[in-house]
């Protein structure tokens, strides 16, 4: 069963309203899985916003206790509304409240400028170098997550996301895979 963009605002809202912001990670995590088995672009937007929002909300440093609250009440709003948005197949309008979340994420940006920025584009090599190591190539790896080619693989080569992915299946394993879907 594949993990849907609804599915994965209604669980960020849930962690949210719940305090559990490491399941931010998590979730974030399933998105990129998933969007790397079925390309649902919407996916990516979703892991980004979420790994984001989770790295900035972790950090003490941005909040005192009533504007946390306030900051999270209007993200959940607006991942609420994301969610009937996509209910009533309003596609462009849950787009619209995820970059909402992210201009509100790049908004701490001017408070402290080698941080907010610098996670999106982390966020985004993170994933480009997941992607990179499951296989897809470096070409498509970072035109799906608008990176460089130097800064993924600077980035590759200091993580050890290779070789956490494990080795490579064999050519005749990938050949049995692919004829089974074709049976």
């Amino acid at each position: 069963m594949s993990y849907t963009v609804t599915e994965a605002l209604k669980e960020m809202l849930a962690a949210l309203m719940t305090g559990e912001i490491s399941q931010l990670k998590k979730i974030s995590d399933r998105c990129i899985s998933e969007f790397a088995l079925g390309e649902k672009s919407d996916l990516l937007d979703v892991a980004i916003v979420s790994y984001v929002l989770a790295k900035v909300l972790e950090k003490p440093r941005y909040w005192n206790r009533k504007i946390k609250k306030e900051f999270v009440e209007k993200v959940q709003e607006s991942l609420h509304n994301a969610v009937a948005s996509l209910d009533e197949n309003r596609l462009e309008d849950m787009r619209e409240y995820l970059k909402s979340i992210s201009e509100d994420l790049k908004a701490f940006d001017t408070e402290d400028r080698r941080y907010v920025g610098s996670l999106f584009h982390k966020a985004r090599l993170r994933f480009a170098s997941y992607l990179y190591a499951q296989g897809f190539s470096l070409s498509n790896a970072i035109a799906l997550t608008g990176t460089s080619k130097s800064d993924v693989l600077n980035y590759s080569g200091q993580t050890l996301m290779h070789d956490r992915m494990g080795k490579t299946k064999p050519i005749l394993e990938r050949l049995k895979n692919v004829r089974k879907l074709f049976k």
